[in-house]
């Protein structure tokens, strides 16, 4: 196995998501490697009912916020380990699709991704990033689950 030089860990702030951050650290300071932390805004679905709204200011107002929560979160795990390679991206676009174009992009050699774990109905009907992400994924992706919601 090739050493790992950059880990993706990507987030979407919840405390689900912090579940991965653990694991890629370890990793990122076993293997001495940068990590990425991404965050995926979802574009505001345009439509003709919305003509008085200003998606672009929107779009920006939510990009400076995921910018701003991301800068204070890597403050804070550099502030834990200062030896700590730390970049952030924020990106417009669809989940999966945008955290395996950013781990091409950056020719990332891990993606470390937490789950719902969800199963049944609500899988079927949500469906999962994780999963999209490792279908498409050109490296490899751990995945760290959470607790299974029970089916219903």
């Amino acid at each position: 196995m090739n050493k790992i030089k950059k880990i993706l860990w990507p987030t979407d702030f919840s405390p689900l998501s912090e579940k991965a951050i653990e694991p890629a650290l370890t990793l990122a300071e076993v293997f001495e490697a940068q990590i990425i932390i991404c965050h995926i805004v979802s574009p505001m679905p345009v439509s003709p009912d919305v003509l008085n709204f200003d998606v672009t200011r929107y779009e920006k107002e939510m990009l400076q916020a995921a910018r701003s929560n991301l800068d204070r979160l890597a403050q804070k795990l550099r502030e834990k380990n200062p030896k700590l390679q730390i970049k952030t991206v924020v990106e417009i676009g669809t989940p999966a699709e945008s955290i395996t174009q950013i781990a091409t992009k950056f020719a990332v050699d891990l993606i470390v991704i937490s789950t719902h774990g969800r199963t049944g109905f609500n899988h079927l009907l949500f469906g999962s990033v994780a999963e999209r992400v490792i279908r498409t994924a050109l490296c490899p992706v751990l995945v760290v689950r959470a607790q299974a919601t029970p089916q219903r």
